[in-house]
Parts: structure tokens; C-alpha cells; sequence
């Protein structure tokens, strides 16, 4: 399913998935358990939005940056590398969804900013990266 180009919307369904990644504490546990947790949430937004896109871990680098991170478009796929990073995922997913890169960030951030409070407040942007101050 696509979506204009600058909006995606939350409906209740993908709001329900979005709250159980955050009450699971998706940085907590192996680096096994937390790509599951991603997995949970990836399927739960997709059944949210009718959408058929596949997840993906393209390393095991738990330190790595997640910048390198990706929608594959004509493999219809999301692919995760570097350190698990909520707001990197949503942004994928937003791509995915049809949102144009801007549009996708700030759906990410704006997301992440909703659902995660303590931890936004916890980043900053550093030369248009979105980081955990602590890292």
C-alpha cells in the first residue's frame, strides 16, 4: 500500500503495535532478543498499513551506526545494519510506506518523539544525525 508522499498517519492498529515495542523496552536484552522485538513491531506496523515488505539484519555489528540502513525498493525490503535504532527503523518504514525522505524523517522523529519522551529527550542532532547524548 502507498501513501501520499508527505503524510502517514497513525491509525489505531499501528498506535497498538508501536506501544507494545515500547513496553517490550526494545534496547533491552541479547542483540537477538531486540531484532525479535523489531520484528514484532515491523509485522504489527505492516498489518497495520497492508503492507508486504520484508525485515531484514544485513550485519550482527551491535556497535556499528545505523545510518547505513535502508529500504530496498525494487526488493521491497527493510534492511537494518549497525546498532538497532527505533527512529531508524520508523524512517525506513516510513520509506517504504511512500513517504519522500524529508517526510519520512520527520514522521520518524515525530513518532519516536511521541511514544519515547524520556528517550528523545536523552538525543540530539549532530550534523543531521539524530543520537542518544550518551553515546
Amino acid at each position: 500500500m502507498r501513501f501520499h508522499p508527505t503524510t502517514l498517519n497513525l491509525n489505531e492498529a499501528a498506535t497498538t503495535a508501536i506501544k507494545a515495542f515500547r513496553d517490550a523496552k526494545p534496547w533491552r536484552g541479547t542483540p537477538e532478543e531486540k531484532l525479535a522485538k523489531f520484528t514484532d513491531l515491523h509485522r504489527g506496523l505492516a498489518r497495520a498499513y497492508d503492507l508486504e515488505t520484508m525485515l531484514l539484519r544485513g550485519d550482527s555489528d551491535e556497535f556499528g551506526a545505523s545510518g547505513a540502513s535502508y529500504f530496498a525498493l525494487r526488493l521491497n525490503k527493510i534492511v537494518l545494519k549497525g546498532r538497532l535504532s527505533v527512529v531508524t527503523y520508523l524512517f525506513c518504514f516510513a520509506t517504504a510506506c511512500g513517504l519522500q525522505r524529508m517526510a519520512a524523517t520527520a514522521w520518524a522523529r515525530e513518532t519516536f518523539r511521541h511514544f519515547f519522551p524520556r528517550s528523545w529527550a536523552r538525543c540530539s542532532d549532530r550534523d543531521g544525525l539524530f543520537v542518544n547524548s550518551g553515546f
